[in-house]
């Protein structure tokens, strides 16, 4: 059954069994994705295709941040239970070089094992940018090469030559038709729609307009108090550029905190703060404040701080592992049904077979 609210546009199309909906899928892997996996049977998709799936959908993408290896398993099965599309993320590749590497790594093996065949996608970054030079080029490059395809710039700090100094950096990305993320500076409150118009026109001569466009919190919050007539006002500019709204979520209760984000229509949320309790263990008491003051000092959250120190974190007990991938299960399914994605990779296999007819 679809979600509420969902279009049913997509009944009329014949079911596709699980077997032939993972074939399908494979065959609409981005080139970067079949060069890195190969045979592997991941069905990682570019955001691109899969919001042309979800087209007339009232669905938002999540993208998990990889923390701890022990979630993987726990959030593939929630996405398959609830035929979701799900997207997984890792901070810092330009800190973390083997970064996208480690993530492409996991998900292989984690999707081999649990033989997933709902969409999946895979987001690397933000990488901050501040002139198109060789070591910026280089994180995307590896990105790229790891089989990522989202990818998220960081160009808050660019002036009125962002479209130049973007445009190179961004062609590798539309070659492959992998999907962009952009963090520009959206000043607010109440969000100055007037410069990004033009930032937006500009990157648009240029070629390089993003998919996503990531703005903070802030740009339409009154002190703490969200403004909804503000996200609308947010929302009326990109949508008239083609350009889905995406936020960055640190809560540590995400359920509760993304509520407003989905009725105000976001395309994407990246729930930075989800599960780090849990991923921390019974010891998590006793290295919260040392891991807090090394995200001070690194000036990166506690969730970029973990998923990079990932493989070096105290291995967790069995209990603890097995009550880890049980809560993140439920979490996941919680977090997937509140998004209005249940049903959602259903929706975008059937769009991919009624276009193989």
């Amino acid at each position: 059954m679809l979600a509420p609210g969902r279009s049913t546009d997509a009944r009329c199309v014949a079911p596709v069994d699980s077997l032939s909906a993972l074939d399908l899928l494979l065959q609409h892997r981005p080139g970067n994705v079949v060069s890195r996996l190969g045979h592997a049977p991941l069905p990682a998709l570019s955001p691109r295709t899969i919001l042309a799936g979800l087209k007339r959908s009232t669905a938002v993408l999540v993208a998990f941040p990889v923390i701890r290896p022990e979630l993987v398993p726990a959030l593939l099965r929630a996405a398959r239970f609830e035929e979701a599309v799900i997207g997984f993320s890792v901070p810092l590749p330009v800190i973390d070089r083997a970064g996208p590497e480690r993530l492409a790594s996991l998900l292989i093996d984690a999707t081999s094992e649990a033989e997933h065949t709902q969409p999946v996608f895979l987001q690397a970054g933000p990488i901050p940018v501040e002139r198109a030079d060789e070591s910026t080029q280089a994180a995307i490059h590896r990105c790229v090469e790891a089989g990522c395809t989202l990818i998220t710039l960081e160009a808050t700090a660019l002036g009125s030559d962002a479209p130049e100094i973007l445009a190179p950096l961004v062609a590798p990305l539309r070659e492959a038709e992998l999907a962009l993320e952009l963090i520009l500076p959206v000043n607010g409150p109440p969000p100055a729609t007037g410069p990004l118009r033009r930032t937006l026109d500009a990157l648009a001569a240029a070629g390089c307009l993003p998919d996503f466009l990531r703005f903070s919190p802030r740009a339409v919050s009154a002190g703490a108090q969200l403004e909804p007539d503000w996200l609308q006002l947010l929302r009326q500019v990109t949508d008239s550029y083609g350009i889905a709204l995406s936020v960055q979520e640190s809560s540590g209760d995400p359920l509760r905190a993304i509520a407003p984000w989905v009725r105000g229509g976001v395309g994407k949320v990246d729930v930075t703060g989800a599960f780090l309790d849990r991923a921390l263990g019974e010891e998590g008491e006793a290295q919260r404040d040392e891991l807090v003051e090394r995200s001070l000092a690194m000036n990166v959250s506690m969730g970029e701080l973990l998923s990079l120190l990932a493989g070096r974190l105290p291995a967790l007990s069995e209990r603890d592992s097995l009550r880890l991938e049980a809560r993140a299960f439920s979490d996941a399914q919680d977090l997937l049904r509140a998004m209005r994605l249940a049903g959602s990779g259903r929706r975008v296999i059937e769009m991919l077979a009624a276009g193989a007819d």
